[in-house]
């Protein structure tokens, strides 16, 4: 990751990254470009695809590369992002815990109250249908 200090000193409203952000870079700089699905070297690579997720330490971007083999992004895959999911996979399973567990309204009250991280309504649902289609996925696979 490039240094940002001179960028700093032009405007300090910038922020240097934070711990949690320059270990998600990190992991996604060491990322392989190769295909999370077929294991084959990735064609057309190209760099700094920003990806901006919530996790409950908040908001997190990074960079990372793409490739084509139907256009995939293997720092997704190594950090165990869905494609549309715009939660980190800890973030998803409590909202899909809590909502297993109590009505959705409770279920965003208590992640809210809880981590910090504000789901509404509607995306708690989502989240929670998405990872019980995951879980029954993975089920399928094992049987």
């Amino acid at each position: 990751m490039p240094c940002l200090c001179w960028i700093q000193r032009l405007n300090p409203r910038i922020e240097s990254p934070s711990p949690r952000e320059r270990a998600a870079q990190k992991k996604a700089d060491a990322t392989p470009p190769v295909c999370p699905v077929c294991q084959q070297p990735l064609s057309r690579l190209t760099q700094d695809h920003p990806r901006s997720f919530k996790c409950r330490f908040g908001a997190i971007t990074l960079r990372r590369s793409r490739g084509y083999c139907k256009w995939r992004f293997p720092a997704d895959t190594v950090l165990g992002l869905e494609e549309r999911a715009g939660y980190s996979p800890r973030v998803q399973e409590m909202a899909a815990l809590l909502a297993s567990k109590m009505p959705v309204n409770e279920a965003s009250a208590v992640l809210d109250h809880l981590t910090g991280v504000k789901l509404p309504r509607a995306t708690l649902d989502r989240e929670a249908r998405r990872q019980g289609e995951r879980a029954q996925r993975v089920r399928r696979h094992e049987d």
